[in-house]
C-alpha cells in the first residue's frame, strides 16, 4: 500500500524511519542510543529508536506535504530510502513519539525499558504497512 493512501488530515504528523527499519536494525538502533546517553553522563531509564515527524500545512496537497517531509529530513540524515507512516497509526499499535532535538523535527520512539524485551517486532511491522518511498537526491 502506498502511504498516498493513508488518511493524512491537514495538523496531521507523518513519522519517517530512515535507512532501515528491520526488528534487528531497529534494535541496534535502540542499543546504541542507550549507550550513547549512558557515556554522555545521563541515567537513561529505556531504549528508543530515531524517528523525524512533519506536520502537514493547511492547503497542502499529500503529495506535496510528502515531498516536504522528504526533503527537509535529507537536510540532516542522507539515506536512499524512507518508511513513512501517520503518526496515529504508531498510536493504534500503542507507540508514541517523544521530542528529541536537534536536529529540527527529531523524535524517539520509546521501545522498552528492558534490552531483552524491546518492542522492534511491532515496531518494524507498523512502519511495513506502507511502502518505502525513495529519498530524493
Amino acid at each position: 500500500m502506498e502511504i498516498e493512501d493513508a488518511r493524512l488530515e491537514v495538523d496531521q504528523r507523518v513519522v519517517a524511519r530512515l535507512w532501515n527499519w528491520t526488528p534487528d536494525a531497529l534494535r541496534d538502533n535502540a542499543r546504541k542510543g542507550f549507550k550513547a546517553e549512558a557515556a554522555e553522563g545521563l541515567d537513561p531509564t529505556g531504549y528508543a529508536v530515531s524517528v523525524f515527524a512533519k506536520t502537514r500545512a493547511p492547503g497542502e496537497s499529500i503529495s506535496s506535504f510528502l515531498d516536504r517531509v522528504c526533503e527537509e529530513i535529507r537536510e540532516y540524515r542522507v539515506a536512499k530510502w524512507v518508511a513513512l507512516v501517520p503518526e496515529e497509526e504508531l498510536v493504534d499499535a500503542g507507540f508514541r513519539i517523544n521530542l528529541n532535538e536537534p536536529p529540527k523535527d527529531h523524535y524517539d520512539i520509546p521501545v522498552g525499558s528492558e534490552e531483552d524485551s524491546l518492542r522492534v517486532d511491532d515496531l518494524s511491522r507498523v512502519f511495513g504497512t506502507y511502502n518505502r518511498r525513495r529519498m530524493p537526491k
